[in-house]
């Protein structure tokens, strides 16, 4: 008893069953000494009102309150009173059982004077709500038949598909399928998960019998992704390797590199994009690094060229023993570059008037120019026949010129039938390389020679490839002309083909066949080119030239062709064209031109093999949004 004066609790009901066990108890201990008797039972009677106390006051609690839950009981009813008055909607159901829910946890005890009529009031007002569940619960009824009939024809469609080989075409099928089941509205719990398992059942037949061919497709796009990793590093190797020299052997490694990147196949989309920028790097850095190394190299030209200017002005505004040595070799260095042809003509000018002495003797020396001028003429003077028959036109002297070509009528100037006109090329390659004309003198040689050139030209038949005689007085003044010249040329043929050209029908009159003059007198063996040859020089093997003027100069130890005679009044002949040519199995191989090589991206800012995922969806993918359903109402009684 006093161990319950001193604890805390709120229930009177133990206190009630210890006072009355404690009085029977009290009566029945016995007899005990005088000493103690008194002291005992007045702890008893100390305990017991403490006891009597505390009961008393925790009833009065107690009574307060319940009386504290009437307004909560009394808020619940008007809230229920609203709910039967208010219009029916589709959660009436939650919300009703909600409230008998909060009445439970939340009111508790009530005074016993109105915890009945609270209760009756609270429950009459459920019952008008609960009347109202049932009015919506009829037309959702309506409602899930409609969605019934919906889902079972999805399932229809799917268990349709699930036996398909067409595995692209019918996951999006499916796909589309789990959309619709997502819009086609809820049912209670018990019926929705029922109908829910037969449609999931229906794809996951398909999706298991399609994991295989996916399994394989995603074994053969890792193996892509492996051999497009090796072409990275081999496209990073050909690029970190290519240098001077070998510029266009790695620009075609790396085209093949590319052609061999669109047969690989495709990989997984997450690595494609990484891969494919990986790829695009590697090749990029190849080009970086060409132009990279073409900017060095023009501007170590550039910076070449300007040394070269600094020293012929240096040249020109300078004196000393060396300045004739400073201006042959910055002279010949300008040349061999192709640059700075006025400048270095301007400074062997000013070096011939004032610093005549000191080139005496030089290759500057003007008197050795002209010299050298003066045997350049003689050699073109040499390319004209020594024997000019009177000759009624132009084409008897070309005959006449080619005749004597195949006589070597030549004087001492034996060429084997060369091209004239690629020996007059030759000459005019060497009269630039002599000097700068400086005055009349100079002048009338350029017309000498240029005189001669044209008749030799003309002898030959063939145009003048100069049509501006003018002097030309430095290496590298004439040769832009000539390139001009020369690409024009090219221009003007018509465009080639790969493939061989029919054989057309060829028709040969007595016109286009050199006619032979009539033979009067018997030649002098002598005074032959083949009599001229000793017996000696012709078992000798001829030297082969090693230059220019050694090809144009040098005697040759070739027997001359044989003089033909043809009879006059030959008829026309008409020949019989040949079959045509068998189809060749495939066009030659004609390598492009650098600067289409040099463009070398053709692929675009694009990967043109990456592909999308297709995998097995996953659980939110498939049909149903994941909500809970049922009929969302507890059955009230």
């Amino acid at each position: 008893m006093e161990g319950l004066c001193g604890a805390e609790t709120k229930d009177v009901r133990p206190i009630d069953r210890l006072l009355a066990q404690a009085g029977k108890g009290f009566d029945n201990i016995g007899k005990v000494p005088a000493a103690q008797r008194d002291t005992i039972a007045e702890r008893y009677r100390t305990a017991r009102n403490k006891l009597v106390i505390k009961a008393q006051e925790l009833r009065e609690a107690e009574d307060w309150q319940r009386w504290t839950n009437v307004p909560k009981a009394e808020a619940l009813i008007d809230t229920a009173k609203q709910m039967a008055e208010a219009p029916a909607d589709p959660d009436l159901g939650n919300r009703l059982r909600q409230l008998q829910a909060m009445w439970k946890e939340e009111v508790g005890a009530l005074p016993q004077k109105r915890g009945k009529e609270l209760w009756d009031s609270f429950k009459a007002a459920c019952d008008l709500v609960y009347d109202k569940v049932k009015g919506v619960r009829a037309e959702e009824d309506v409602k899930f038949a409609e969605v019934t009939k919906v889902k079972e024809a999805l399932i229809a469609e799917a268990a349709a598909l699930a036996d398909s080989n067409d595995f692209s075409g019918t996951a999006a099928k499916l796909k589309e399928l789990q959309a619709k089941w997502k819009e086609s509205g809820h049912l209670p719990r018990k019926q929705g998960d029922d109908l829910w398992k037969k449609f999931r059942a229906a794809c996951d037949k398909f999706f298991e019998r399609r994991k295989p061919i996916l399994e394989a497709k995603s074994a053969e796009e890792a193996q892509n992704l492996a051999a497009k990793h090796a072409l990275v590093q081999r496209a990073q190797s050909v690029a970190n390797a290519a240098g001077e020299g070998t510029w266009g052997k790695a620009i075609g490694e790396i085209k093949d590199l590319q052609a061999r990147w669109k047969e690989i196949g495709h990989v997984p989309r997450r690595d494609a994009d990484t891969v494919w920028k990986a790829f695009r790097a590697a090749c990029d850095s190849l080009f970086t690094k060409r132009d990279q190394a073409r900017d060095h190299e023009a501007n170590a030209h550039r910076a070449e060229v300007e040394a070269l200017k600094a020293e012929i002005d240096a040249v020109v505004a300078g004196s000393g023993d060396d300045l004739v040595t400073r201006a042959i070799a910055v002279r010949a260095k300008a040349a061999e570059l192709n640059v700075l042809g006025a400048e270095s003509v301007a400074m062997v000018q000013h070096l011939i008037a004032n610093h005549a002495d000191a080139i005496k003797g030089t290759e500057l020396d003007p008197g050795q120019l002209r010299a050298k001028r003066e045997k350049l003429i003689g050699k073109a003077e040499e390319l004209l026949p020594k024997q000019a028959a009177p000759a009624e036109n132009a084409g008897d002297v070309a005959a006449q010129l080619k005749a004597a070509m195949r006589k070597n009528a030549f004087g001492d100037l034996r060429f084997s039938g060369r091209d004239p006109v690629e020996v007059v090329d030759e000459l005019r390659a060497s009269w630039t390389e002599i000097g700068p004309i400086l005055d009349a003198e100079d002048r009338a040689q350029v017309e000498r020679f240029e005189q001669t050139i044209a008749k030799v030209l003309d002898a030959a038949g063939a145009k003048a490839r100069y049509d501006d005689p003018a002097p030309r007085t430095e290496r590298g003044e004439g040769q832009p002309r000539e390139r001009r010249r020369r690409g024009e040329r090219n221009a003007a043929q018509p465009p080639m083909s790969s493939e061989p050209s029919a054989i057309s029908e060829i028709v040969a009159t007595a016109a286009a066949i050199p006619q032979a003059s009539e033979l009067t007198s018997v030649p002098d063996a002598a005074g032959s080119a083949v009599a001229a040859i000793t017996p000696e020089e012709s078992t000798q093997n001829g030297a082969i030239p090693q230059s220019a003027h050694d090809a144009v100069t040098q005697p040759a130890h070739l027997a001359p062709e044989t003089d033909t005679r043809m009879p006059a009044n030959i008829p026309p002949v008409v020949t019989t064209p040949l079959p045509p040519p068998p189809v060749r199995a495939k066009a030659p191989t004609t390598a492009p031109v650098m600067d289409a090589v040099d463009d070398a991206w053709d692929m675009g800012d694009e990967d043109p093999t990456a592909t999308k995922d297709e995998g097995t969806p996953s659980s939110t993918e498939m049909a149903g949004d994941g909500s809970v359903e049922g009929d969302g109402l507890d059955q009230v009684d």
